[in-house]
């Protein structure tokens, strides 16, 4: 049995009284949603925007569920719904980037960066946006100019320092990155990734130890990866 937050049962209890209906169905998604049950609240808003076609909130607020629940090309066409409807919320074109770069749309998530880089030229998500993007498409470099910007900012997100790393990794700058994700781990030591690709790190640089003393952290916390390249790579 589902765990119903106080705030959907008080809305239960409003059912009846909340006019008009897609307002409550709008209102009854975003509980849903910050209780974690994501396709109750996908149900939810589809009502809201059965009754209410014409709202853009509601259409990004479906898209980011879409999102969550590994749906691209679906989100992707519900954040383009919101921007037709409303194109004067830059928030929206930050998170069609962002949609897009996973649905696999490179060109209109670049579009959408560039234009989003007009209005918000030093914003950290715009840099880390344009650093996963650039991964995507392989260019490493690109990607950690962007994540050197994202780090000068902010030293204290642990994120970071793992997207520099990987792409570090990726540049063959195997040194930089293992000190990157010694960085990430220094910041929050319980990061299986950060593990794992400190294993990698450790790994090309003739370190069989240290790559499996940091695997078998990244075991610890539940990395099947890990588990694999300790059976390849470690000795009992």
């Amino acid at each position: 049995m589902l765990f119903r937050s106080d705030a959907l049962n008080d809305l239960d209890k409003l059912k009846d009284n909340v006019y008009p209906k897609y307002e409550y169905f709008a209102l009854l998604s975003k509980a849903y949603a910050k209780q974690n049950m994501n396709e109750p609240a996908i149900s939810s808003i589809n009502e809201a925007i059965k009754l209410y076609g014409r709202s853009d909130e509601y259409f990004a607020m479906r898209a980011d569920l879409l999102l969550k629940t590994g749906k691209f090309t679906s989100s992707l066409d519900d954040i383009s719904r919101a921007i037709h409807l409303n194109p004067n919320i830059p928030a929206y074109y930050i998170k069609r980037a962002e949609i897009a770069r996973l649905a696999g749309n490179y060109t209109i998530a670049e579009t959408d960066l560039k234009l989003y880089q007009e209005l918000n030229p030093e914003s950290p998500n715009l840099y880390e946006q344009w650093g996963l993007l650039e991964n995507k498409r392989g260019n490493y470099l690109n990607a950690l100019d962007y994540y050197d910007k994202l780090i000068e900012k902010d030293q204290g997100k642990p994120q970071y320092f793992i997207g520099r790393g990987n792409n570090a990794l990726a540049a063959n700058q195997i040194e930089k990155a293992d000190e990157d994700f010694g960085m990430a781990l220094d910041l929050d030591p319980t990061l299986k990734d950060a593990y794992l690709q400190k294993g990698n790190a450790r790994l090309l640089l003739q370190d069989t130890q240290g790559a499996c003393d940091n695997w078998g952290r990244a075991n610890q916390l539940g990395s099947k990866e890990a588990t694999n390249l300790i059976y390849q790579h470690c000795k009992e």
